[in-house]
């Protein structure tokens, strides 16, 4: 490296005005620095007034504040220790380790060690030996004894001590230090500005200082420059520094009258400011090569794992004051899980929890128990007959075509082709003439009653025993007599129990009665309470369609057989099934459904369908949906709650922490740390949000859930915990809160790009 070349930073026309009195031919708060060159390998002292913009100045040097006035040779160089050259007005700062800074408050963060402070700017650095440095220096502070403790337990030139540490176990090439030494004591203050200097002369790097001390400006600087009503003052034509070469008393008799010279200096208008930034200047530097700072710096691993320790710490601050205060050990813990358990966060994370669990549970519990009344055979279908001017002829052949069409319509799965069907025939033989064999002539079925015997007319039902409405159908012992197995196939007659009271007949017992133009006896199969299907009328008998159809082939009346094939006769009316997803394309195959649009075009006609039902239908499917979108719209409410108050609780958090989340940024960490060091804050304690929420559970499960079950007539294992609902809850809750986390420090982040105001001393 040549001569020319031995400079840390080197800044030209830099102005910065930041309290403007409005009026600009008057002071106003501000600084300027014309030209301006760090060297290397020195402890260089900038001095002045109090409220001359040291600070500012010092800031601006360090790429902590913006300069509001510049030009087009405006420039702010950083000279690393490979040489590189960063250009810091372009936003593109050094890496991390090359920049430390202590300033005049220590900025620890409170809740870790005060040996893990230390040791910060090391994690993200990655400096591997600055763990060692860190202790080593920690014993030449004094500071072994108060290596371990909480750094909120540190007294003020303790704290001031570990910045400087923390600053130092780098091994930076600049050190930016502002008032240092401002709350430590004369003798530590001379060991920690001659460490600085030690440092600074065996590495060959630079530090810069602002001080009010000008004994120790005197002692220890090996150069100084005045600021003064925010004028910078240094070698005019070099712009380094003057260098202090005399001994003490000399130079401290040059740095009171540098003091008094720039009282008498002009104070700096925005006007003269203006003046001096536009004017015409020397020829631009030289063109060096910049180095240009990654668009993402990810980190190392032990970076991420200091934030991860910084948020558990936080967490467990509670439990760690009691024990340092000599608390019992097991008390102190239980104290601090306590502590952790109630926090206003923990607790919103336990609403989240509570609030996305129930509802996802009462929603699946409506739904299923819309759904168990919507599968039940007697609502899931609806009938039709037809319309007797021109209407259509429900016979097998167009029970077919009809079931085709509503199949193409609404296609069942493969698993379900046994049960695919979707419309049943059902018949009526009305006017039914019976009576029983001890009535007839010869004792048996095969004749009429006897005269003066009137036969008994009672309607039949006729139904397919493989509609579901009829499938689950159950017929009790009647007096001690077990129902035929066989009913479905064998030839036999089904009764109430009311008929077989009114005639006081026994199961089993054969039962005369004319069909088709003949008499014939069946047995009683099976007797049941009623028989369904018949709407408001009420059947005595049944039959199954297959009996029936059987019966008819064995002598078809005449009128039914033309041209030697046999028609079978026409149903009352049909059955068609449906179910929740394929009830809008069934009822859109019938004309003047309201749930279908104009341009579903209907492709059956001339039949009249039961509105009845398929109001009860519309009225359940419209409840379902309404249940789905109040569920929806209450999910929604309390999701925007709960991430309103996630935000407010994580905004406290870093209120809270500004300072040090501040510095950690000035050092070099990013808001992926930031995030990630608050995220894991949020999981360790919805942790204990799960516990509530457990606890809660089980109360509910011991003592609401048998008590609703009871109350709305459901089955109580669909009010126990589901692991699935849980799980999605959990994720809900984690991916809003890391959604907020992500939005808040990011926004905290562009806010403060530069920090000088946030650390309130730069």
């Amino acid at each position: 490296m040549t001569a020319g070349d031995d400079w840390v930073l080197k800044a030209e026309r830099l102005g910065c005005v930041y309290a403007d009195n409005g009026s600009g031919n008057q002071p106003s708060s501000g600084v300027y620095a014309d030209k301006f060159t760090l060297p290397r390998g020195q402890v260089t002292a900038i001095i002045g007034e109090s409220g001359s913009g040291k600070s500012t100045l010092l800031s601006i040097l360090a790429g902590l504040r913006k300069p509001n006035r510049l030009n087009d040779q405006s420039h702010l160089l950083y000279r690393g220790k490979d040489g590189r050259v960063w250009d810091q007005l372009r936003e593109n700062r050094p890496p991390p380790g090359e920049i430390a800074f202590v300033f005049q408050e220590a900025q620890l963060i409170k809740a870790i060690p005060a040996r893990a402070n230390a040791k910060m700017a090391g994690h993200i650095s990655n400096k591997g030996n600055a763990g060692e440095l860190a202790r080593d220096l920690a014993q030449d502070f004094e500071l072994g004894p108060q290596w371990d403790k909480l750094s909120e337990t540190l007294s003020g030139g303790q704290a001031q001590r570990i910045a400087i540490i923390r600053a130092l176990c780098v091994e930076p090439n600049l050190i930016v230090c502002d008032e240092p030494t401002s709350s430590l004591d004369k003798t530590m203050s001379q060991n920690v500005i001659e460490a600085l200097r030690w440092w600074t002369h065996e590495t060959g790097c630079a530090v810069l200082w602002v001080t009010h001390e000008l004994d120790l400006a005197a002692h220890y600087a090996d150069r100084v420059a005045l600021v003064s009503s925010g004028r910078v003052y240094c070698d005019a034509e070099t712009g380094q520094p003057w260098t202090l070469e005399a001994p003490y008393e000399e130079r401290l008799d040059i740095l009171h009258d540098l003091i008094e010279q720039g009282r008498k200096q002009p104070a700096l208008t925005v006007e003269a400011l203006d003046r001096m930034i536009d004017r015409p200047g020397d020829a631009a530097p030289d063109e060096m090569e910049l180095a240009q700072a990654p668009r993402w710096r990810p980190g190392s691993l032990r970076s991420y794992g200091f934030v991860v320790n910084c948020a558990v710490d936080e967490v467990s601050l509670g439990m760690r004051r009691a024990v340092a205060a000599g608390s019992n050990r097991i008390w102190a813990h239980l104290r601090g899980l306590y502590q952790a358990m109630t926090r206003s966060l923990t607790l919103i994370l336990f609403l989240g929890l509570t609030v996305f669990y129930f509802v996802a549970l009462g929603r699946n519990v409506t739904e299923a128990a819309l759904n168990a009344q919507l599968s039940q055979p007697s609502m899931s279908h609806f009938t039709m007959r037809t319309v007797y001017n021109g209407g259509q002829t429900l016979d097998i052949a167009s029970l077919g075509v009809l079931d085709k069409t509503l199949f193409d319509a609404a296609p069942i799965a493969a698993e379900a082709s046994d049960k695919a069907r979707r419309v049943f025939g059902r018949r009526v033989h009305e006017q039914q003439y019976l009576w029983f064999p001890d009535e007839s002539k010869d004792g048996t079925c095969n004749t009429r009653p006897l005269d003066g015997i009137e036969p008994y007319i009672r309607t039949m039902q006729v139904f397919d025993a493989r509609e579901p409405l009829f499938e689950d159908l159950s017929f009790p012992a009647w007096n001690g007599v077990e129902a035929d197995p066989e009913w479905r196939t064998r030839p036999g007659i089904l009764a109430t129990q009311g008929f077989m009271e009114t005639f006081r007949i026994e199961a089993g017992q054969e039962i005369c009665l004319e069909l088709f133009n003949r008499t014939i006896g069946l047995p009683v199969l099976g007797v049941a309470e009623e028989f369904p299907g018949g709407g408001e009328r009420k059947y005595p008998l049944a039959v199954t369609e297959l009996v029936y159809h059987d019966l008819f082939l064995e002598a078809p009346p005449d009128n039914f057989v033309q041209n030697g094939k046999i028609t079978l006769p026409t149903y009352r009316e049909a059955a068609v099934y449906f179910d929740k997803t394929s009830f809008e394309n069934v009822v859109c195959k019938f004309p003047d459904m309201p749930e279908c649009t104009p341009d579903e075009t209907p492709v059956l006609f001339g039949f009249k369908l039961d509105q009845d039902i398929l109001n009860q239908v519309r009225g359940m499917l419209r409840a379902m949906d309404g249940a789905s979108v109040s569920f929806a719209v209450l999910s929604w409410t309390f999701a925007a709650t709960i991430v309103i108050s996630t935000a407010l609780a994580t905004a406290a958090f870093v209120q809270r922490n500004e300072k040090s989340i501040a510095v950690m940024k000035a050092f070099g960490y990013t808001v992926a740390h930031m995030a990630m060091m608050i995220q894991t804050q949020i999981a360790v304690l919805l942790c204990f949000a799960i516990f509530w929420f457990l606890g809660l559970h089980w109360i509910f499960q011991t003592y609401a859930a048998p008590y609703a079950a009871n109350a709305f007539d459901l089955p109580v294992e669909w009010l126990a915990m589901k692991q699935g609902l849980f799980w999605r809850a959990f994720i809900a809750v984690f991916l809003l809160s890391l959604l907020v986390t992500v939005v808040v420090i990011g926004t905290w982040w562009r806010k403060n790009r530069y920090l000088s105001e946030t650390l309130q001393t730069i």
